[in-house]
């Protein structure tokens, strides 16, 4: 009588078991933001050569050159209010500046003083 009462339960078992699925759909890749306050303009993505459009996965290297570089204004840079110094300097780009971006939005301003005025 033992044999015909778990008969049922193990083809219940089975077939549950069989409509699990096969694979596992890969999550999509989450995209943060750059916000450089309406002024991506004033900068170039390395990569590509034009104005950064402020996409890039968390981890990311970010590299931009400061295209409104002039000799008589000080710059001063901050990533999410806290300032940054240029990473290097290239004979063709200038000052540039890279961050790895992080897992949230982060926005990027600068401030500008005329040497002149001094």
């Amino acid at each position: 009588m033992k044999k015909y009462s778990v008969l049922p339960f193990l083809l219940l078992l089975l077939t549950l078991i069989s409509m699990t699925p096969k694979h596992v759909v890969p999550m999509e890749k989450q995209y943060f933001t750059v916000d450089f306050d309406g002024r991506n303009w004033a900068f170039k993505d390395l990569r590509t050569g034009e104005p950064p459009v402020g996409l890039y996965l968390a981890g990311d290297t970010v590299l931009l050159d400061f295209e409104m570089q002039a000799t008589d204004e000080s710059y001063t840079f901050y990533l999410d209010g806290v300032e940054i110094n240029a990473s290097y300097y290239n004979e063709q780009y200038g000052f540039c500046y890279h961050f790895v971006m992080p897992a949230h939005d982060v926005k990027l301003t600068w401030k500008s003083r005329n040497l002149m005025e001094e």
